[in-house]
């Protein structure tokens, strides 16, 4: 998972890069907290059936 806010270059740049190197999930800033709630659930969940473990605990 990468998060950018921008900074030199535009957030779309860094973003890019960090799918090219093996993020599976990118987000810009501002986001509402759930957003990053959601996708770290989805990520752990895709995770877990990678696995082929129980499913994850929801923490909040």
């Amino acid at each position: 998972m990468a998060i950018s806010g921008g900074g030199r270059g535009s957030a779309g740049d860094y973003l890019t890069v960090a799918r090219a190197l093996g993020a599976t999930r990118t987000m810009n800033k501002p986001f509402k907290l759930r957003e990053l709630a959601t996708m770290v659930e989805e990520l752990l969940e895709e995770a877990t059936l990678k696995s082929g473990s129980a499913q994850p605990d929801t923490y909040y």
